[in-house]
């Protein structure tokens, strides 16, 4: 996995923060172009911490089943806080990890979602994961 799509070890992400997640729920989608669907939510638990002793943290967003294995980004900004300093200017957009499902409550839908870190992606695809770029076919 290309390292510039993972955020910085000293990136600043808040309850709060806009996250992206981008799937196709129950196979729906712009059926002409196959574009996905994409929904937003928030971080919801203290990142990059793991929540309740788990590899993932939370996102308030409003899922569907369909989306488990979705990825998860920042919403994209020209602005980046780390640990440091505030960046300006440049564009930012990061892969955060992948949606597994909504935690549930007792009796009813939470609206948290369970979203693995990007690292336990990487460190389960590192094996199979390959990182090409393609080129645009040739019109004749």
């Amino acid at each position: 996995m290309d390292q510039k799509f993972l955020p910085p070890d000293d990136v600043l992400l808040a309850a709060g923060d806009e996250v992206l997640i981008v799937g196709y729920p129950f196979g729906f989608s712009d059926r002409l172009h196959n574009y996905p669907v994409v929904r937003t939510g928030m971080v919801a638990s203290a990142y990059p911490l793991p929540f309740d002793g788990h590899p993932f943290f939370l996102a308030d967003a409003r899922l569907h089943p369909g989306t488990s294995g979705s990825p998860v980004l920042t919403a994209p900004s020209a602005i980046l806080k780390t640990k440091k300093a505030t960046k300006l200017g440049e564009f930012y957009l990061y892969f955060l990890g992948v949606n597994s499902g909504e935690e549930t409550f007792p009796g009813g839908s939470s609206g948290l979602n369970a979203i693995w870190y990007s690292s336990e992606v990487q460190a389960l695809t590192s094996a199979s994961f390959q990182t090409r770029v393609l080129s645009y076919p040739s019109i004749p």
